[in-house]
């Protein structure tokens, strides 16, 4: 660590032993408002051994800088870090709690220590090997081969597009040939190495474990592009890592289409039958960040065995109040345990938009015990020509209906029918694209005022519901399934 005085900024000097190499540029990351400032090589002067100068040229970001502030400081040549530090500046030192003496001949990895989902925690800088300078055990929390000399990517550590450490990240395509940070860190495109020393170590000796049966799902699998990053944009974005990033627009396909099926399921009191099993200390009641998991009764680690690029393995279960929950872990530790009602990003689930062709024509009526009558009277006829599309283009996927789940029920009376604004939009955060119907207020009182459609997942299990369209929330709705 270096210890300098903030009235040098906006030069910050510091006396370094580090790697051999040119430098081609550096992060300095502002641990405590969240920020990163990125330099080109003609800003930052290094010599190995010696003396490292980094010319700060961002108004916004020096003003930023208070006395108490951290810094977190990587000096990398292309892919590969040629030194990492922290800066604190004079008046703020105390020998127990900020330094550490580190040894610079090992590989050093930046790890973050808040998950509050916005933003960075307080940016400890622990050496990966040993218990010199903070502790850091390998490959724990790492992503790498730990304790090896060998060369370290930067992207292993996901620090500059992933910095509230959950995996998913936090950028956006800039429409040209590179990804860039998003407004406000807003999870929008992954996937990245969740660096798991925040959040627990794995525990290699159980006492007594008990299994869990649960739902599994594939998120290693791509959202948007099929083949993964686009290849012009990742060949000029180094930081990007691995071909699966199954978590874009702010939104977890793979996982919101399963939990809708649990979902619907729930609904006709259809029981759901789990797909695997894993295996945790019995003593543990619930769902805890931290804990280790395992395959078997023996206690091997759940990912072993396991071919994941982030040595990742996510589950969907019920915790003991009987709400449904993603479970997140990595390196076989539990590192999110989210309650899909309290996410912004799980709760909003959707179903297809269902259309039933008639010949000749009859008008699907808005009088709710007409609809009911003349759904069912279509569904069985010979041969009923029922409708929907389940493709993820925008003028299709701004047809489909959502529905919010924060209540613990997919749908009441008295709910907003929501849309998406805009159709699928990478672009666009899925949680920030909801809207609801236009409202008809002068269609009170009139035939207009009522709107009746139908839903559907399967094509065996049907939502049909009725709006109002001065008020935009269903009067009605009721299960119809296929027999």
């Amino acid at each position: 660590m270096n210890i300098l005085d903030i009235n040098d900024l906006p030069t910050i000097t510091m006396q370094i032993s580090g790697r051999e190499g040119t430098a081609s540029g550096a992060w300095i990351i502002n641990q405590e408002k969240k920020q990163t400032l990125e330099l080109s090589a003609g800003n930052v002067n290094y010599t190995a051994g010696e003396q490292a100068i980094l010319i700060l040229d961002d108004g916004p970001f020096i003003s930023s800088i208070e006395s108490n502030t951290t810094l977190s400081i990587i000096i990398f040549n292309g892919n590969i870090p040629l030194y990492r530090d922290i800066v604190k500046f004079r008046g703020e030192l105390n020998s127990v709690d900020f330094y550490s003496q580190y040894d610079h001949s090992a590989d050093y990895y930046v790890y973050e220590s808040e998950d509050d989902s916005e933003g960075l925690g307080d940016g400890t800088v622990d050496a990966g090997t040993g218990d010199t300078g903070g502790g850091g055990t390998g490959d724990t929390g790492g992503g790498d081969t730990g304790g090896g000399t060998g060369d370290v990517v930067i992207s292993d550590f996901a620090i500059k597009f992933d910095r509230d450490n959950n995996g998913q990240g936090e950028m956006r395509s800039n429409g040209i040939d590179r990804y860039v940070e998003t407004t406000g860190n807003v999870n929008m495109g992954g996937d990245f190495k969740v660096r798991t020393l925040e959040y627990g170590e794995f525990e290699a000796t159980p006492v007594s474990l008990e299994e869990v049966l649960v739902f599994d799902y594939d998120f290693d699998r791509n959202n948007g592009n099929p083949t993964g990053w686009h290849p012009t944009l990742e060949a000029n974005t180094p930081e990007l890592e691995g071909p699966y990033y199954h978590f874009a627009a702010g939104y977890d396909q793979q996982a919101s289409e399963t939990l809708i099926d649990l979902m619907i399921n729930d609904e006709l009191s259809i029981v759901n039958i789990e797909d695997a099993s894993v295996f945790k200390e019995d003593t543990i009641a619930d769902w805890t960040v931290g804990m280790s998991l395992y395959k078997d009764a023996t206690g091997t680690p759940i990912m072993d065995g396991r071919a994941s690029y982030w040595d990742r393995y996510h589950f969907i279960t019920k915790n003991a109040a009987g709400d449904w929950t993603m479970i997140r872990s990595t390196d076989s530790i539990v590192t999110h345990v989210e309650v899909v009602k309290d996410t912004t990003y799980l709760k909003f689930v959707e179903m297809f938009s269902v259309g039933v062709v008639t010949s000749p024509y009859i008008a699907r009526p808005t009088d709710w015990a007409d609809f009911l009558l003349w759904f069912d009277n279509q569904l069985n006829l010979p041969n009923p020509d029922v409708r929907w599309d389940d493709s993820r283009t925008s003028a299709i996927s701004i047809t489909r209906h959502v529905y919010d789940f924060s209540d613990s029920q997919l749908i009441s009376v008295g709910d907003d029918l929501i849309r998406r604004a805009y159709g699928h939009n990478t672009q666009i955060s899925f949680p920030t694209n909801l809207t609801g119907i236009q409202l008809d207020p002068e269609s009170e009182g009139t035939t207009y005022q009522y709107s009746t459609q139908a839903s559907t997942r399967d094509g065996v299990n049907f939502l049909l519901t009725r709006v109002d369209m001065v008020t935009g929330q269903y009067t009605n709705y009721e299960w119809y399934t296929v027999t």
